[in-house]
């Protein structure tokens, strides 16, 4: 398999995706290209290329989980595979409308980060809805989560492979201790681009800022911001640590990822090396799910060698965080609809 890890990439797909990303349409009735110059109508015997992109590290669970995937498909399937990391070929932003459009053929990234794609993604990010990863899973795994993913063709022109991300609850940093939400007050908190996610941190008390997450350091580190929220994993890649003094474990959301492909190219495909495809995204979820289950004190104990305090929080202070989530939800509610809302909370009670 060639990790392509340079940003120097031919000329011909740079040029190609500078024509899609200017043209697609990162919202709703997209209809997938017929590019599928990469699927199954290469000569026989010659092997399918197949370029995955993402926006994570290479130290990142996303990066390793997306090598599983990859040498799977090599190993079972006629596949070449090409994983460029680091948002070399862009944002994830970029590289769904790539996805979109042919000129890349799978990426994975956070659902929040594809709401402008597919509204109803945002059922995700009910804050404290899963109050366990093997609840979460559960959803994922059955009638719920598989609904999500077979909506998203229809809705944007993607097909949804499978929940591939970090697997674990975004947590929040700071350079001030924090406990409860009285001591969130006038902090400058970076959120992602999203009303939700503003809506969050604006009930607890925090001045939320939308910052590109390549961007988040810098701002952390000039004062820009004053706190952010992720799942450890990346704050450790990320190397936030360096620049944040504080961890509270909020557990606020659980961090659902969704791993893409254009639909054209994966309909080109036999149907042996289509289910290749779905075998391997597969061994890169459990990869990731047992990775970040393994690593989990580990990521701790690297933040507290790193000089930041890691804060507990109390079941009391807990639920302050809690009491105040019903403006959220309520944004939810207007983007997705109560019945979407309603769905998930059930599914989520019937394997807890």
């Amino acid at each position: 398999m060639k990790k392509k890890m340079k940003k120097a990439i031919s000329l011909a797909l740079a040029t190609m995706m500078s024509i899609r990303l200017l043209t697609a349409c990162g919202s709703q009735n997209n209809t997938p290209s017929s590019n599928t110059s990469s699927g199954a109508e290469n000569d026989a015997g010659k092997k399918i290329e197949v370029k995955i992109a993402h926006a994570g590290t290479e130290d990142s669970l996303m990066h390793k989980a997306w090598v599983v995937a990859a040498d799977y498909m090599e190993a079972n399937g006629n596949f070449e595979c090409n994983i460029y990391p680091n948002g070399t070929l862009g944002s994830d932003v970029d590289l769904a409308q790539a996805v979109q459009g042919g000129d890349i053929q799978m990426s994975a990234c956070s659902t929040s980060n594809l709401t402008s794609f597919n509204q109803d993604l945002e059922v995700f990010s009910l804050p404290f809805a899963f109050p366990n990863e093997e609840t979460a899973y559960a959803v994922l795994d059955g009638d719920f989560g598989t609904k999500m993913l077979d909506s998203m063709e229809n809705a944007c022109g993607l097909k949804g492979l499978g929940y591939f991300e970090s697997c674990t609850y975004r947590e929040l940093s700071s350079n001030k201790e924090v406990h409860t939400p009285a001591d969130l007050k006038g902090m400058k908190v970076r959120v992602m681009q999203s009303n939700l996610h503003i809506a969050i941190w604006e009930s607890l008390g925090a001045i939320p800022s939308a910052i590109a997450f390549g961007e988040l350091y810098t701002a952390l580190s000039q004062g820009t911001v004053d706190a952010q929220d992720n799942p450890l994993e990346l704050v450790i890649s990320q190397k936030f640590y360096e620049v944040q003094k504080y961890i509270t474990l909020t557990n606020h959301i659980f961090q659902v990822g969704m791993a893409t492909c254009n639909p054209a190219w994966f309909n080109s495909l036999s149907a042996e090396d289509q289910q290749v495809v779905m075998d391997a995204i597969r061994a890169g979820v459990e990869f990731q799910r047992k990775e970040a289950a393994a690593q989990k004190e580990n990521y701790i104990t690297t933040l507290e060698d790193a000089g930041l305090t890691v804060i507990t929080l109390t079941d009391a202070e807990l639920a302050e965080f809690q009491a105040l989530m019903g403006s959220a939800e309520d944004v939810i509610a207007t983007n997705v609809g109560a019945d979407l809302v309603a769905e998930l909370k059930d599914s989520i009670k019937a394997v807890s």
